[in-house]
């Protein structure tokens, strides 16, 4: 069994990255209150996670090419040559395939491609580039690239349900995604949100329910947050 490799998209990397950074922030609304040395702040959402990491772009031989062939490998080795049958990758046009799928506009997305990020047990989807700088490390005698190091940064982006999960938030003032058990009614699911049931009209509204008193059971609730 091979080694894994990471996947970004539909690209298979060269070389796995030695570090990736994970950033996740939180986002507060600041009041200013008079008297205060300072700001008070309340929470508001989570904010969007960002990965980063190097890659590393080889072209000198060094690493096996993508259509390297271990058999014919062999071959060229038992007649006494050195090395692989085939040409190392042109980093150029390695490059050139990975922008297609990281970086170049797409018109259906109004921007670049949304990809995955896979490699063991990471799984990041909705990604975006958010940041992409190349240097460019070794050249050949006639001044081609064949080594580059490429800095990525991607923004993860989550919709309003997977945010509320995130979050797994009790305060009112924000909005909340439940879904319904067996027995919940809707006064009680208000009640425990908002702290009073007296919200259910404006949830049923919001949700689009015609008969509350008839919750189907596996069904997801929007909680929006109250109005002050």
């Amino acid at each position: 069994m091979g080694l894994t490799k990471m996947t970004i998209g539909k690209f298979e990397v060269q070389v796995n990255p030695e570090t990736i950074n994970y950033d996740r922030s939180i986002n507060y609304n600041k009041d200013d209150v008079t008297g205060a040395n300072r700001a008070s702040a309340k929470f508001k959402n989570y904010g969007d996670e960002k990965i980063s990491f190097d890659l590393t772009f080889d072209g000198t031989g060094v690493i096996p090419p993508k259509n390297f062939d271990p058999a014919k490998s062999a071959e060229t080795y038992a007649k006494g040559t050195i090395g692989s049958s085939e040409a190392p990758d042109d980093i150029i046009k390695y490059l050139e395939e990975f922008e297609k799928i990281i970086f170049n506009f797409n018109g259906k997305e109004h921007g670049p491609n949304k990809v995955e990020i896979k490699w063991g047990s990471l799984h990041i989807k909705d990604c975006y580039i958010a940041d992409y700088k190349i240097a460019f490390k070794l050249f050949s005698p006639d001044g081609k690239p064949i080594r580059a190091v490429v800095s990525l940064a991607f923004q993860c982006m989550m919709d309003q349900i997977q945010r509320a999960k995130e979050a797994n938030k009790s305060s009112p003032d924000l909005t909340h995604v439940k879904t319904i058990r067996m027995g919940d009614e809707l006064f009680l699911m208000c009640q425990e949100v908002y702290k009073s049931p007296k919200y259910y009209l404006q949830v049923a509204e919001k949700n689009n329910i015609l008969n509350f008193r008839k919750l189907k059971q596996g069904d997801k609730l929007l909680f929006p947050p109250l109005k002050s």
